[in-house]
C-alpha cells in the first residue's frame, strides 16, 4: 500500500456499515491503521466474521478502490455544491445566500481538501 493513500479515514471509503462499525470499535480509524495490520490481527477483531474480513481485503487493502472511493465521495461533493456555484454565477447577491450554509459549505471543501 502506498502511503499516499494511508492517512484516507475509512468513512470516506465507502465500507457497509457492519464493517465501518467493526472497526471504528477496534479503534481503527485509517486505511493505514488497518493496512498495517497482519491478516491473523484483523481476524482477532472482535465480530470479524469471514465476509467483513473480505470486504476488508477487498475494499481497503487495494490502493486503486480506496482512490476510486475518494475520487466518488468528491464528486459527490461537488454536486452537493454546484446549486450554490450556479447561483452565484448567476450574479446573486450574497446577502440572499444563507451565510451559515456557506460555513458548511466551506468547511466541506476544506476538510475534503486536507484529507486528499
Amino acid at each position: 500500500m502506498v502511503s499516499g493513500v494511508s492517512y484516507i479515514k475509512i468513512e470516506e471509503i465507502g465500507l457497509s456499515v457492519r464493517t465501518y462499525n467493526t472497526l471504528k470499535r477496534a479503534r481503527l480509524n485509517t486505511v493505514g491503521d488497518v493496512t498495517q495490520m497482519s491478516d491473523k490481527q484483523l481476524r482477532g477483531i472482535r465480530n470479524l466474521g469471514k465476509k467483513t474480513f473480505d470486504e476488508i481485503k477487498r475494499e481497503v487493502f487495494d490502493e486503486d478502490r480506496v482512490i476510486m472511493s475518494i475520487t466518488n465521495e468528491i464528486l459527490r461533493l461537488e454536486a452537493r455544491l454546484q446549486p450554490l456555484t450556479d447561483r452565484l454565477a448567476d450574479g446573486i447577491g450574497k446577502q440572499e445566500l444563507d451565510p451559515e450554509k456557506i460555513k458548511k459549505y466551506k468547511a466541506l471543501i476544506k476538510e475534503k481538501d486536507g484529507n486528499l
